[in-house]
């Protein structure tokens, strides 16, 4: 009885779903009738494409390769973390309940960024966004490198957990913005393989790497020098600029 009056409520409440946003006169993200905008709210504060790309035009674009290494940015530290995060500051001669407390912090750190950054995102450039929280990435993993007292552990954490939750929320974002919402689902359906198998590997890596030296600081140099070439990234990651088609003229 229970599972049928769970179905019977999911089907009631499919009625409520709209697949659509012109289901409710309104338009994605980087869709627009004119510059002004179809409600009146004026110009976009950041770029937002009307073209339409294709995943094979936007491989062929310097700019979609640039927001992969981001993405790779964003993810790569946290599993590394999240992984080996205990075991180093363990091995610092921290209890483990306050190297937990580290990745407690990180995890809230992200949940409460997520949404002014999301915010932000839509009033000033992303990219440059990204910059700044890759820059706060490296501070927090030189803090958890070094981890000088639990004090700054945890807020390295919460810097972290801050830089981690606003890349997730503003680099699906940038590939909206920047090669349409038509071309959202096909551009993040390449990404994300890309993005996991790496991740699943950084983690072994630095595993490796530590047990080679005993310790994890050519992981975190390794970490943190990656996060420095995705400062750059963010800051030449330019939207994309389609090749004009040249019709061929009428014969006279």
């Amino acid at each position: 009885k229970t599972r049928t009056g769970f179905a019977i409520a999911a089907l009631l409440l499919t009625r409520g779903i709209v697949n659509r946003p012109g289901d409710l006169d309104q338009t994605v993200d980087g869709d627009s009738d004119d510059a002004a905008g179809v409600d009146g709210r004026g110009a976009p504060k950041t770029f937002k494409t009307r073209q339409h790309w294709t995943l094979k035009e936007a491989l062929a674009t310097r700019s979609l390769w640039l927001l992969i290494v981001l993405f790779l940015a964003a993810v790569l530290p946290l599993y590394i973390l999240m992984v080996h995060g205990v075991l180093h500051l363990t091995d610092l001669r921290y209890e483990r309940m306050e190297a937990a407390s580290v990745l407690s912090f990180m995890l809230a750190g992200s949940a409460f960024a997520r949404f002014p950054l999301g915010w932000l995102g839509d009033q000033i450039e992303p990219r440059l966004i990204l910059t700044v929280l890759n820059i706060a990435a490296i501070l927090a993993m030189v803090l958890i490198w070094r981890a000088p007292n639990v004090g700054l552990l945890l807020l390295a954490g919460v810097l972290y957990g801050a830089a981690y939750g606003g890349a997730i929320v503003l680099l699906p974002t940038l590939i909206a913005n920047y090669y349409g919402a038509a071309s959202f689902a096909s551009i993040n359906g390449f990404i994300f393989p890309v993005q996991i198998i790496f991740a699943s590997v950084a983690p072994v890596a630095a595993g490796y790497l530590a047990d080679q030296v005993g310790n994890y600081d050519l992981a975190f140099m390794t970490v943190i020098a990656f996060l420095a070439v995705a400062v750059f990234c963010a800051l030449i990651a330019t939207p994309p600029q389609k090749a004009v088609q040249n019709s061929a003229l009428p014969a006279d």
